[in-house]
């Protein structure tokens, strides 16, 4: 997915692929982020892993990967070009922290 892309679609109008809808950390601009499809979960829902240049000091939080049925809104295949990430970005720890505090982390 990358910033200023839209989805494309037969049955559904154009959004963008990239949105961050809330978190503290909202205002860090993502440029890019890629997500692959780990499995199923118990309920027969994809999973998805995404990842991102985020810097240290930042993580997503909720991520909802949406596409477009091949057939229909419940077709297990996607029409391709028709999906979209929406996220949340926090801040790691308590707010705002310097860079030392994020490699203590690592530690």
């Amino acid at each position: 997915f990358r910033k200023g892309e839209f989805t494309t679609g037969r049955r559904s109008s154009p959004v963008p692929k990239l949105v961050c809808t809330h978190g503290e950390a909202c205002d860090f601009r993502v440029d890019e982020v890629t997500c692959k499809n780990v499995g199923d979960n118990d309920f027969g829902e994809v999973q998805w892993k995404c990842t991102a240049n985020l810097g240290t000091g930042i993580k997503f939080g909720d991520l909802q990967v949406t596409c477009e049925g091949y057939r229909d809104r419940n077709d297990r295949l996607k029409l391709r070009g028709s999906c979209g990430l929406e996220y949340s970005l926090h801040y790691r720890g308590a707010g705002r922290r310097s860079s030392s505090d994020a490699d203590a982390d690592a530690r």
